[in-house]
């Protein structure tokens, strides 16, 4: 199963645009029949084999509290500078996300 968990997460990645999503986002879209679990192992596996590149990321606000901003990106083989594309993506990310949520954000 972990070798199935892996293979979807790469192709969810392979499918994103900039090639970065959030965890979250990667579990939602993986197919069904995987778990929370299965997934969660799985990106700590390809981590640790050097396929993808996590990074955790914080926002100050009791809203989202709780919430998994852990950012993963494919590290893609055959480039000059993997890791630099990879956080370049992940920073792309979250630029996107942050700017969003405080456009949007409203505390009562």
């Amino acid at each position: 199963m972990g070798e199935q968990a892996k293979a979807a997460i790469l192709e969810v990645l392979r499918r994103a645009p900039n090639r970065a999503r959030f965890v979250p986002e990667l579990i939602a879209s993986a197919p069904g029949g995987l778990n929370h679990d299965e997934l969660n192992q799985a990106i700590a596996d390809l981590e640790q084999d050097r396929t993808i590149l996590m990074r955790e990321h914080y926002c100050d606000d009791p809203h989202v509290a709780g919430v998994d901003l852990r950012i993963v990106a494919p590290l893609l083989a055959g480039s000059d500078d993997p890791e630099g594309q990879a956080l370049h993506a992940i920073e792309g990310a979250w630029q996107r996300w942050l700017a969003d949520y405080l456009a949007n954000h409203r505390c009562s």
